[in-house]
C-alpha cells in the first residue's frame, strides 16, 4: 500500500510539472531580425532602371570596395515593424535609410492599405517608392 501511495504521489507530481512553451510569437515577432539583401533593383521616377546582385565589389586602382546590403527588422507592436536599410561599403560608414512602419497581415507587409512585400520568417522582400518616386524592390534572406 505503501509502495502505491509513492507511486501516486511521483506520478500527480510529474503530471502538474511545467508545460512546454507552446506560445506562438506575434507576427511582428516573427518577423522581426537581420536579413542579408541578395538583390536590389531601383527604378527612378524618370524610369531608368539599375540591378544591383549583392554582395558586389568593385576595384579602383588597388582599392577593393565591397557593398553589401541588410534590413534590419524590429517590433514595433504585434502587427507592425520598422524597417531599416542598411547600405554597407567597404572603408566607409554604413549609411541607414528608414523604410518606415509597416504593418504584417499573415506573411504580407502593408502601408496604410497597399500591399508592399512578404516576409515569413526566414524571408523578407519588398517594393517600396520613396518621396522622390524611386521604387526599389529589395529581395533578403534572414540572417
Amino acid at each position: 500500500m505503501k509502495n502505491v501511495f509513492y507511486l501516486l504521489f511521483v506520478v500527480t507530481i510529474a503530471a502538474c510539472g511545467k508545460k512546454g512553451d507552446d506560445v506562438t510569437p506575434d507576427a511582428a515577432s516573427a518577423v522581426a531580425g537581420t536579413y542579408e539583401v541578395s538583390s536590389l533593383k531601383q527604378t527612378s521616377a524618370g524610369g531608368t532602371s539599375i540591378t544591383y546582385t549583392l554582395p558586389t565589389s568593385a576595384t579602383s586602382g588597388s582599392v577593393v570596395t565591397t557593398l553589401s546590403g541588410q534590413l534590419a527588422t524590429t517590433r514595433q507592436t504585434a502587427t507592425t515593424i520598422g524597417v531599416v536599410f542598411l547600405i554597407k561599403a567597404t572603408g566607409q560608414a554604413d549609411a541607414p535609410n528608414d523604410l518606415g512602419t509597416f504593418e504584417v497581415k499573415g506573411s504580407d507587409l502593408y502601408n496604410a492599405n497597399t500591399k508592399v512585400g512578404t516576409a515569413d520568417g526566414t524571408a523578407l522582400n519588398l517594393d517600396v517608392t520613396d518621396s522622390k518616386g524611386t521604387r526599389s524592390i529589395i529581395i533578403s534572406k534572414k540572417k
